[in-house]
C-alpha cells in the first residue's frame, strides 16, 4: 500500500467486485481455491474434535470473507465445503457438531466481511452475542475465563476503531495489523460458537475447556495470522491496480469492443490530422 499520508479504504466490495466480471472471475476462484482447501496438511487442534480440514477451510473461509465481503464470502466458503459431499458423504462426519461445521466458518466468513467493508459495530455485535450465548449455558457459565482471549481481541478491535487508522489505513504494517485483528476475531466467532455447540453434542463439562485455557490461543494465532497474510497480499494487488496512474486514465478499457471503438474513432482521427 501507499506509504504517503493519503488513507486508503479497505473497501473490497466496492474496489473488487462492483465489476460483475471481476465479481464473477473472483467467485469461480474462491470456490475452488476453497473446494481444494479441504485437502491442505492438517493442524493438531487442541481438542481433536474438530477435524484438520477445518483449520484449512478456516484459514480460506475467512479470506473469502476479506475477499468476496459479509454475503457473497460465507455463501463461498459453505457451498465449497457442501460440494465434497457428492464424491465423499462423510465429509461431515456423523455427529451434529461436524454436521454444523460449514456454519462456524461461514459465521467467520461474515465477521471478515463485515469489517472490511466498513461495518465493523455490526460485527461486534455478532461477536459479542456470541459471547453472551456462552456465558448462558451451563459450562459457559463456570468456565466463564475460557473466552479471556475472546475478549480481549474484542475489546481490542473496538479501542482501534476508535482510530482513523482503524478504517483508512496509509502504512503497510497498518493494513497488516489491521487484517490480523479482523482475522483474529473471525476464528476466534467459529472458535466459540464451536465450542458452545461441542459441550452439547458431547456433553463436555467445565474442566474440559479450563485446561486450555491459554493453550488454544495459540492456535487461534496461526490460523489468524494465515489468513491476514492471504488477505494483506491481495490487497497489495488491489492497491497496485488502483493506483494513481492507473486511475488517472481517462478511458480504461473494458472489452475488446472499446478497444475497437476508440481505433475507429480517435486514432483514424489522428492519423487523419498527420496526413494533413
Amino acid at each position: 500500500m501507499s506509504t504517503n499520508t493519503n488513507y486508503v479504504t479497505l473497501k473490497t466490495e466496492n474496489t473488487l467486485i462492483k465489476n460483475p466480471r471481476v465479481r464473477n472471475l473472483l467467485v469461480i476462484t474462491a470456490l475452488i481455491i476453497s473446494f481444494f482447501a479441504a485437502w491442505l496438511p492438517d493442524f493438531e487442534f487442541i481438542f481433536g474434535m474438530e477435524q484438520g480440514r477445518i483449520s484449512s477451510m478456516l484459514v480460506f473461509g475467512t479470506f473469502n470473507g476479506f475477499l468476496l465481503g459479509p454475503i457473497v464470502g460465507p455463501i463461498v466458503t459453505i457451498v465449497a465445503m457442501l460440494l465434497h459431499l457428492p464424491i465423499n458423504p462423510e465429509y461431515l462426519g456423523n455427529n451434529l457438531f461436524t454436521y454444523l461445521s460449514p456454519g462456524f466458518i461461514g459465521l467467520a466468513s461474515i465477521i471478515a466481511g463485515l469489517c472490511v467493508a466498513e461495518k465493523q459495530k455490526f460485527a461486534y455485535s455478532i461477536f459479542g452475542a456470541v459471547i453472551l450465548l456462552w456465558f448462558i449455558t451451563p459450562v459457559g457459565f463456570q468456565a466463564y475465563s475460557y473466552i479471556w482471549f475472546h475478549v480481549l481481541v474484542l475489546a481490542c478491535c473496538v479501542l482501534a476503531s476508535r482510530k482513523q487508522a482503524f478504517y483508512h489505513v496509509s502504512r503497510r504494517w497498518q493494513i497488516f495489523v489491521y487484517l490480523f485483528l479482523v482475522s483474529l476475531l473471525a476464528v476466534l466467532a467459529d472458535h466459540l460458537i464451536g465450542s458452545i455447540i461441542a459441550a452439547f453434542v458431547f456433553d463436555l463439562d467445565a474442566n474440559v475447556y479450563k485446561e486450555v485455557i491459554y493453550l488454544y490461543p495459540l492456535e487461534r494465532l496461526i490460523l489468524a495470522f494465515s489468513a491476514a497474510v492471504f488477505g494483506y497480499i491481495v490487497f497489495m494487488l488491489v492497491q497496485v491496480l488502483t493506483s494513481e496512474n492507473i486511475r488517472d486514465r481517462k478511458e480504461p478499457f473494458t472489452d475488446v469492443k472499446d478497444i475497437v471503438d476508440y481505433i475507429e474513432t480517435d486514432v483514424k482521427a489522428i492519423l487523419h490530422k498527420e496526413r494533413k
